[in-house]
């Protein structure tokens, strides 16, 4: 069979873009949300300390969500979990610009609506991004990932502006209404068929020594991946450059982010280090990812 890929644009990247721009779209409004919490606290009348303690809980919520997501992305597709977090957070922001009591605004705005941004967070599209990749698959998922650092990059200041012109509940109104012009529309190329040898090149198909057609590792529950080599490798590299990236951000704080210009220069170094980081794992192996992050 001959690739899919060969002498064309690959479909796969595609899919890259688009998921890149929902990634970018949603962990910036759920990271981003800084410039709410001034108007916000105007508007609603009630303490700093409670509203601090709503966006916790929408943090909380988010991280949550994320595992419970992930479910039926393997059952029922990329595409269905897309639009079903779409739809709760078009419901969810329509009950927050409408409310005005603190019980009301942390159900709709604190749960409901990060409920549905963790739809349509990074654990949605990331299987479908890998499903289209193996040569190329650790530059597809970098440039995913860059989506979320360019979000809360771009999302902020656009927060800023939009609510000095507008005020902050039509800006979220703005805001869902760019989730539906988005989502809605890109659920019709976001596919789950990929090719069987994906992005592979016409002479990589017979020495490739991954089986991309074999069925997937069966697991009796999903506490059983909790034990797996991957996992633990995987988590123990997350907890190194977490923990990396904490330790200079205590450096930059203290003796870096003097002029504000620099807030931007860090996200930016981070990004070409991981775009060489991920570039290198597709020519030498997972293997080498792991070693340059600690493990």
């Amino acid at each position: 069979m001959r690739p899919a890929n060969a002498g064309k644009w690959y479909f796969g990247w595609n899919i890259v873009i688009v998921t890149s721009m929902i990634t970018m779209l949603t962990v910036g409004t759920r990271l981003g949300a800084g410039p709410f919490f001034k108007p916000m606290l105007d508007s609603l009348g009630i303490s700093r300390t409670l509203l601090s303690s709503i966006f916790a809980v929408s943090m909380i919520v988010y991280g949550i969500g994320m595992p419970i997501a992930g479910y039926p992305v393997g059952q029922l597709g990329t595409r269905f979990v897309l639009l079903a977090g779409t739809a709760i957070i078009a419901v969810s922001t329509v009950w927050t610009v409408c409310t005005t009591d603190p019980v009301s605004f942390t159900l709709a705005y604190g749960i409901l609506l990060s409920f549905g941004l963790s739809f349509t967070s990074p654990i949605a599209v990331t299987p479908i991004v890998s499903k289209w990749f193996t040569r190329q698959r650790g530059k597809a998922l970098f440039y995913l990932s860059t989506g979320a650092m360019g979000g809360i990059a771009t999302m902020t200041p656009a927060f800023t502006s939009m609510i000095e012109w507008v005020g902050w509940r039509i800006t979220l109104l703005l805001l869902a209404g760019l989730f539906l012009v988005l989502i809605v529309p890109s659920t019709l190329i976001l596919s789950d068929d990929a090719p069987v040898y994906t992005d592979l090149l016409p002479g990589q198909i017979k020495t490739n020594r991954t089986d991309i057609s074999a069925p997937m590792i069966s697991l009796n529950k999903w506490t059983d991946a909790l034990v797996t080599r991957p996992f633990l490798q995987i988590s123990m590299a997350i907890v190194c450059g977490v923990g990396l990236r904490r330790a200079c951000m205590g450096w930059e704080h203290g003796a870096f982010f003097c002029h504000s210009r620099n807030r931007i220069r860090s996200p930016m170094a981070g990004s070409f280090i991981r775009l060489e980081l991920f570039h290198s794992s597709d020519r030498r192996g997972g293997w080498y990812l792991c070693c340059r992050m600690g493990i």
